[in-house]
């Protein structure tokens, strides 16, 4: 299972750790189940998504992590904008992403890089939600 937090960090006086924790364990878990964090990434709006066996997390000032989801390696980064609230939506082989401030992103893994497809605004709108597809 994988988490993010945008708050104080469980190790240290850091703000943000994304997380993965093995969902396997039972019982009182504090100790036993984390496989790996990131102190000090805040991942606190938007939730996590895995893709293509990569986990894809945007922090909160909109910066782009592809995560190796066994080890919690950063394989690349790519700075988007300012802000993002929504989660990344991944279909048709590519991750959709939107901004509060109405920009859009279609954008494709290709290895451990990350490929712009397109790139718009919507003009005088805000978004506060995750991308659907139906």
């Amino acid at each position: 299972m994988f988490a993010g937090s945008g708050e104080a960090a469980a190790t240290g006086n850091v703000m943000g750790e994304p997380l993965a924790i093995d969902a396997t364990k039972t019982g009182n878990i504090t100790k036993t189940a984390s496989r790996w964090s990131i102190p000090g990434l805040c991942v606190g709006k938007s939730a996590p998504s895995l893709v293509d066996g990569k986990l894809i997390a945007i922090d909160n000032s909109a910066r782009l992590y592809v995560i190796d989801p066994e080890t919690g390696r950063t394989l690349t980064t790519k700075k988007l904008g300012t802000y993002c609230t929504g989660s990344p939506l991944f279909a048709d082989g590519k991750i959709y992403i939107c901004e509060n401030n109405g920009r859009w992103y279609v954008l494709k893994l290709d290895g451990d890089k990350v490929e712009t497809v397109h790139q718009t605004r919507l003009t005088n709108e805000n978004v506060f939600g995750t991308p659907i597809v139906s």
